[in-house]
């Protein structure tokens, strides 16, 4: 984001917050350049520096992304050994020093060149003499300009050749990205609210199905819906015909057996008499009547028993 290139080919240089003017023989801080890009005398603590800390940096633009992404200055350390190799006092000449004092747990070798090979072996080589621990025997801008990886196929290219890309900018494009992740994290909030209602509403229509199960009869009482529905034993109807058969049998006997009871005092004939004895007892009726029956008049056969 630090290099900006036009469609002409001009190339200019921004974003200089953490850099600062040289000054020589003179103590300087170790708090500049990013983490990712910082040379190891700066995370060392070096406080005497050259430009030459400004030269570790070509491994980004040949990779296309860092090369070195630690996430503390102890971490950066460990994978700058990891591929610069462990540092000596020979391969770093100031690492005696009391603002340079470091104990490698374990010496690693140097794998620069099998680590950029793929990039050819010309690429390989510059990257080597660049990412040399001792400053001293970096290469300076001037000799990499010099190397023969600019010099050999494919030689850059001229201004007018160069590709055409439309106008882009950090800022433009980190708003965009902000967008597209507020635009997602409102999806997932509407889909979470959207899941919550649904489940709110499910418990609801479960609750009610309990209250409801709850007044239902017990499931061994339920009727089977293919078994014929049992006629109740109370007939609310008086019509004989639709009353069952037995029904209407039982309700002639008690018409036959009141009327016998009717007649039990018609004792004028011996017939009538026998009639009475062999007759079956008369039902006691419920209801009483609430006038009595009129006294029958007295006969001359009565009067010639007596």
């Amino acid at each position: 984001a630090n290099l900006l290139i036009d469609n002409n080919g001009i190339l200019k240089i921004a974003d200089f917050g953490l850099s600062r003017p040289i000054i020589n023989d003179k103590s300087l801080t170790g708090c500049v350049v990013t983490r990712w890009y910082r040379s190891p005398e700066l995370l060392l603590g070096a406080k005497h520096y050259s430009i030459a800390i400004d030269m570790c940096v070509f491994g980004e633009m040949l990779r296309r992304q860092p090369i070195l992404m630690g996430h503390s200055d102890i971490h950066q350390l460990e994978i700058i050994y990891k591929l610069c190799g462990t540092p000596t006092a020979d391969t770093f000449k100031g690492l005696g020093t009391p603002d340079q004092q470091i104990e490698p747990e374990k010496e690693l070798p140097r794998r620069v060149i099998s680590e950029f090979e793929r990039h050819g072996s010309q690429a390989a080589e510059l990257m080597d003499r660049l990412l040399v621990l001792d400053p001293k025997h970096r290469l300076t801008a001037f000799q990499a300009l010099d190397h023969d990886y600019f010099w050999t196929d494919p030689l850059p290219a001229e201004p007018k050749d160069l590709p055409q890309y439309e106008s882009s900018h950090e800022y433009s494009r980190r708003n965009k990205q902000k967008e597209k992740k507020e635009h997602k994290a409102e999806e997932i909030s509407t889909r979470i609210t959207s899941a919550e209602k649904h489940s709110e509403r499910q418990e609801r229509f479960e609750r009610k199905d309990r209250k409801k199960s709850k007044r239902m009869r017990s499931p061994e009482r339920q009727r089977d819906p293919h078994e014929p529905k049992k006629r109740s034993r109370y007939v609310t109807r008086t019509d004989n015909h639709d009353q069952p058969k037995n029904r209407r049998n039982s309700i002639d006997e008690m018409k036959d057996n009141s009327k016998r009871g009717r007649n039990k005092d018609k004792r004028h004939s011996p017939e009538g008499d026998e009639q009475n004895d062999n007759s079956d007892p008369p039902i006691k009726r419920n209801r009483q009547r609430h006038h009595p029956l009129p006294e029958k008049p007295k006969t001359t056969a009565d009067v010639d028993k007596k």
